[in-house]
């Protein structure tokens, strides 16, 4: 869903004022308010039937671009922080994701918060007190579901803090914030999930529209395994000449420019990877968060008045990926993150920022990727090293399912300039390939 949609999404007032907290609870409580406010009844319901307390009051409120978010006061003096997703796998919407996605985005939420226990990890995560998954209810459709049965539910423990913290820091808390969120990322990153994790939601979790990838090779740590996952990544997002291309609401089907493109890049699998180090750099499994940014993380200040994240959520957004395809992003009010070699960079941007905002956010950039690499110093490695095989991976996660033919036509002619490159430097011995044929 759309940044712009979400926001649409958000209860209002007449006059048009967002509504957040207490005055979203008293609305609530009175059955003839104006915004259509039957799903957070609902969630309050179901809080108050499973805590058995009653829902007192709610501090915050947040509508944001997957999610809605309530802090909520119980009865029997506890905090806690409700999220309720938007998409609702009893009603038919072109611009939600297919049900599988929907179930699978669910179930790997509750399955990382086994992993990232609250208290005994770098990754602060909130400890979840409840979940239910998404319930398919059987028979058609609705449009108009008049129950949130359909639609991802969590209750967590309310961390200190909340996600809008950020913009009260000045200049120097937030190079502390930016540096704090870099050492999280790199604990991430260094973090080795479990085996029997990684096979149960690697394959799963691959972005894809409608065809899941179908891997036809163990699971293993490897630069032949990484070969095989680009592979199906490929063939799951171009299948045969006529096919469906993108989200089955397009109605696109592979046309000749696409077929040529993943024939080119078939070939060119070979040459992109580089060869594994003694330390597993490349090819080792890591968990990516898919959405690492400021609104999805709650912060406060500790004692001494210095910014403090208190935890990550987003985690429905996240994978579990080859550390070669990691992403290095971070959303503040921009996004900070480096570009192929791995320099800082700034994306993003307002299209009216001055110079020296410009420079502002180049400075957070630097403090940011800085710090990461400090603590994650195969990070730097993999973006120097593993530039072209980053740049398919990236291409393939982040289109958009519209106008393939244009798409893959481009992504084809890159494909093919790769190769001359490839196999004229193996012939003429002035740089030489990764593992080439």
């Amino acid at each position: 869903m759309s940044t712009s949609r979400a926001r649409r999404r958000w209860p209002k007032l007449q006059d048009g004022t967002l509504i957040t907290g207490p005055k979203l609870f008293e609305l609530i409580q009175d059955d003839n308010s104006v915004p259509p406010l039957w799903d957070l009844r609902s969630v309050i319901e179901e809080v108050e039937e499973n805590f058995g307390a009653d829902v007192s009051g709610i501090s915050a409120y947040e509508c944001g671009h997957a999610n809605q978010a309530l802090w909520c006061e119980l009865s029997n003096g506890e905090d806690i922080l409700a999220r309720l997703g938007h998409s609702d796998v009893n009603k038919p919407d072109s611009e939600s994701v297919p049900v599988n996605i929907q179930l699978s985005d669910a179930r790997f939420e509750v399955a990382i918060h086994g992993l990232f226990l609250p208290g005994s990890s770098e990754v602060k995560v909130a400890p979840l007190l409840y979940h239910r998954i998404p319930q398919v209810v059987a028979g058609a459709p609705s449009q108009d579901p008049t129950d949130i049965l359909g639609r991802r539910f969590c209750v967590f423990e309310a961390p200190e803090g909340n996600p809008d913290a950020w913009r009260h820091f000045d200049a120097q808390d937030k190079i502390v914030y930016l540096k704090q969120a870099a050492q999280m990322r790199a604990a991430l990153f260094n973090f080795n999930p479990p085996h029997a994790f990684i096979s149960r939601f690697l394959a799963e979790r691959v972005p894809h529209f409608s065809r899941p990838i179908q891997l036809s090779v163990p699971i293993t740590s490897t630069r032949d395994f990484c070969i095989a996952l680009l592979r199906a990544k490929i063939e799951a997002t171009i299948a045969n000449l006529g096919d469906p291309i993108g989200w089955p609401t397009s109605n696109n089907v592979v046309g000749p420019f696409a077929i040529a493109a993943k024939q080119s890049l078939l070939r060119l699998l070979p040459y992109l990877l580089p060869p594994e180090t003694r330390h597993g750099t490349f090819y080792r499994f890591v968990v990516d968060h898919g959405d690492y940014a400021m609104w999805n993380m709650t912060s406060t200040v500790d004692d001494n008045g210095k910014p403090l994240i208190t935890s990550v959520f987003g985690w429905d957004m996240s994978s579990v990926i080859p550390a070669i395809f990691s992403e290095l992003k971070l959303g503040v009010e921009i996004d900070l993150t480096a570009d192929e070699y791995g320099n800082p960079v700034i994306t993003r941007l307002p299209h009216n920022a001055s110079a020296s905002k410009r420079a502002q956010y180049m400075a957070w950039s630097r403090q940011y990727i800085t710090a990461l690499y400090t603590q994650a110093p195969d990070l730097e490695i993999i973006m120097r090293e593993g530039h072209d095989a980053r740049y398919l991976w990236f291409a393939l996660r982040n289109w958009l399912g519209t106008h393939p033919e244009i798409f893959f036509g481009e992504l084809g002619l890159w494909a093919e300039k790769k190769l001359v490159q490839f196999t004229t430097a193996r012939g003429n011995g002035t740089m030489s390939p990764f593992h080439s044929p």
